[in-house]
């Protein structure tokens, strides 16, 4: 993927935001991107212009060498569904369905066989180490077994590339351990994997540094 000069700029009743002012950035194939900065320096709507889930205000991204500018919503849908697993800032866990149907719910979406997808789901419950949950409402598991079970629907459909939002942020060492070795190994199966994170003991193979709304350093392994 790649993002040529691109702004984010929101309109407001007190003017102009610049919450990206111009950023240029290659994210290599299987590269391990954390981006880090300042609260308000742009990380998230940086992951949201990577993500596709929103659209610069200037500039161009492409992804796979394809300009997306101009593509349709419904096409822009399709691309995250079929390329991209995501792990938003909070518990995205659905209280009222338990963790395997919160597990299997993109599956459902797809219309792919029940079956099948709890063969999967029970088999990514086991990878985060919730297989004794599985019946479990998300409202009655932990913080930090709803954080777990976001990764593991974000990595559900096998996904090329998995952005991921300060993905140990208020969680136990035991769960953030937990949760840095679930992205590694996504990572060393072939998966591009963006996220953004506060710890400066987190090292990617690609380390990002903004500072309102512009890349200030680069550093690779």
């Amino acid at each position: 993927m790649e993002l040529k000069r691109v702004k984010k700029i929101y309109k407001t009743p007190y003017g102009d935001i610049r919450a990206l002012d111009g950023v240029d950035l290659t994210i290599p194939k299987g590269s391990f991107m954390l981006i880090r900065g300042p609260n308000g320096s742009g990380k998230s709507t940086l992951l949201n212009m990577i993500g596709c889930i929103d659209k610069p205000s200037l500039g161009e991204i492409k992804i796979k060498d394809r300009p997306i500018g101009n593509v349709g919503d419904d096409e822009l849908s399709s691309i995250r569904n079929k390329m991209m697993g995501y792990v938003f800032q909070g518990e995205n866990v659905i209280p009222h369905m338990t963790a395997l149907q919160n597990l299997i719910l993109p599956g459902i979406i797809k219309g792919v066989d029940k079956t099948t997808l709890e063969k999967r789901g029970m088999e990514v419950l086991r990878e985060i180490r919730l297989e004794d949950r599985a019946r479990i409402k998300g409202t009655h598991l932990s913080g930090g077994e709803k954080q777990r079970l976001a990764m593991g629907r974000a990595l559900f459909n096998h996904p090329e590339i998995l952005i991921v939002d300060e993905p140990t942020a208020f969680l136990d060492q035991k769960n953030a351990s937990l949760i840095l070795e679930l992205l590694a190994r996504a990572n060393e199966g072939g998966a591009t994997v963006i996220c953004t994170s506060h710890n400066d003991d987190e090292m990617g193979d690609v380390n990002i540094w903004l500072k309102e709304g512009r890349i200030a350093e680069v550093r690779s392994k």
